[in-house]
């Protein structure tokens, strides 16, 4: 899980900003990195004007940042670094991701990332214990036989088990040696990988009816007469190092991820406005999101991240009402006001600070601010709020 994202302060004028909105903002963003507050960002919500870019430009000081809607979106709360698997991983490994993680599904991606579904820990764990298809289902497994070897750990000790994919017929020899012959004499043999503890009568039964491959579990010895029946007759023998039940299991999940992926699937962009995206989730059954830019995978939203704390807070200068805010401010925590308008019936859920003074602009009080914190005001910031004064003010005759 990604850490998360720093937490950004926008000091932010109203909309259509004038000289004294901008300087303001600027001011009192520099004043909050001077007294040692991180992340705190001037900005402005409209265009700047021909004087404003003489002032800026006069003073040695960059525009604001423009910034149109503060609105939440999705790349607020979505995870980037993100686990997932490709078509052809082996669904064991889909598991043992999803175990480690505490996870309920992964993102399933092409070799550029291209998201083609999700596999949900439910399908995954139904594949490993299959009730569909009952016992028919349980046996089959499509994929490579070095794969399936692979899962459970296995050693090969006569042969090398193949590459290619293909369909293997699970049977465990736990039965009766005639009870054996039986059941495997209704199956081509070549499609069988037995798998039997120290039970020799049925290894060499197995090698002897040419069947595919033969696992001897619990990592038990192979005697000299059942590698050799297994070698003359072409069989693979492998020792797995755990019982029969896991190899097995873990068998099992030697099939690729692609046959479980669940193509239709709910998405978002890092763009998607969080409120439209929670609405999207609340009314969808998946639990993982993709995030998804240009089609590539950058990201994904759990429905528990539509929970978390958005990563930004404001600061509104030269305006309260937020008929005049930037768009979005009512859905961003706003910690400070620094106005000299009329109140406009402006309200908050936590206190805040609240600084509006019956001054000629934000500007002076911007000044005020710095006296009180006993910071010196740097020329280039002092030349803006002057000019930011001087302009509210109709050159102080207002």
């Amino acid at each position: 899980m990604t850490p998360a994202s720093p937490l950004q302060t926008i000091v932010i004028g109203h909309r259509n900003p004038d000289m004294d909105s901008i300087c303001a903002a600027i001011g009192y963003a520099e004043l909050k990195r001077l007294s040692g507050v991180p992340g705190v960002i001037p900005a402005r919500a409209g265009s700047t004007n021909e004087r404003i870019d003489f002032v800026l430009e006069k003073f040695g000081v960059e525009s604001p940042l423009f910034i149109s809607d503060l609105s939440p979106r999705v790349r607020d709360v979505m995870e980037r670094e993100v686990l997932s698997v490709t078509a052809h991983s082996p669904v064991y490994e889909a598991v043992r991701l999803i175990e480690q993680n505490r996870m309920r599904g992964l993102p399933v991606v092409d070799g550029e990332m291209r998201c083609l579904g999700l596999l949900s820990a439910f399908k995954a764990l139904q594949h490993m214990l299959p009730c569909e298809n009952g016992a028919e289902g349980a046996r089959m497994v499509e994929a490579p036989l070095s794969e399936i070897v692979k899962t459970f750990g296995g050693t090969p000790l006569v042969g090398e088990p193949g590459t290619a994919v293909g369909n293997h017929r699970l049977v465990v020899a736990a039965m009766a040696y005639e009870t054996y012959c039986s059941r495997v004499s209704a199956f081509p043999a070549e499609e069988i990988v037995v798998i039997v503890g120290d039970r020799e009568d049925i290894q060499m039964a197995a090698v002897q009816g040419g069947v595919e491959a033969v696992v001897v579990t619990g990592g038990l010895p192979v005697s000299d007469a059942v590698s050799a029946e297994a070698r003359k007759n072409g069989v693979i023998l492998v020792s797995s190092p755990t019982d029969s039940a896991t190899t097995v299991l873990l068998a099992r999940g030697a099939s690729k991820v692609e046959e479980k992926v669940d193509r239709d699937f709910v998405f978002f962009t890092p763009d998607t406005l969080l409120d439209t995206a929670r609405e999207a989730a609340t009314d969808s059954g998946q639990t993982l999101f993709p995030v998804l830019d240009g089609g590539k995978l950058v990201g994904v939203v759990a429905k528990s991240d539509f929970l978390k704390a958005i990563p930004r807070q404001l600061i509104l200068v030269d305006h309260n009402e937020l008929s005049q805010a930037v768009p979005g401010a009512d859905k961003v925590p706003i910690i400070e006001v620094l106005d000299h308008h009329r109140i406009g019936g402006f309200s908050s859920e936590t206190p805040i600070l609240f600084w509006n003074n019956p001054v000629g602009s934000t500007s002076s009080i911007v000044a005020m601010c710095y006296r009180q914190a006993g910071i010196a005001i740097p020329k280039p910031i002092a030349g803006l709020l002057m000019a930011g004064l001087i302009s509210d003010t109709l050159n102080l005759t207002s």
